[in-house]
């Protein structure tokens, strides 16, 4: 099965603003529009770290990120992708 395309940046940032701004969660917006309510709860909190009023890493910290460097393992049944972490991708 192959993975998604990354969703568009001005994309996620309209739903991380849905969510700070106008007060609408995760899972409203996973409901109505395509991702999940994990993935918005993600990027929520990435831009929180990007903005500085949470402690990790930026892209700029980890430049395998800011690539979209993908990992991913596939078996008969599924295939499991997942984003490597800055502290295990040295």
């Amino acid at each position: 099965m192959p993975s998604r395309p990354p969703y568009p940046e001005a994309y996620r940032t309209e739903l991380v603003r849905l969510v700070r701004e106008e007060g609408r969660t995760p899972n409203e917006l996973a409901k109505e529009f395509e991702p999940t309510a994990q993935s918005i709860t993600n990027w929520v909190g990435q831009a929180e770290v990007d903005a500085g009023n949470r402690d990790g890493d930026t892209p700029r910290d980890c430049p395998q990120q800011a690539h979209g460097v993908v990992l991913s393992v596939v078996s008969r049944s599924r295939a499991i992708v997942g984003f490597p972490r800055c502290s295990s991708a040295v």
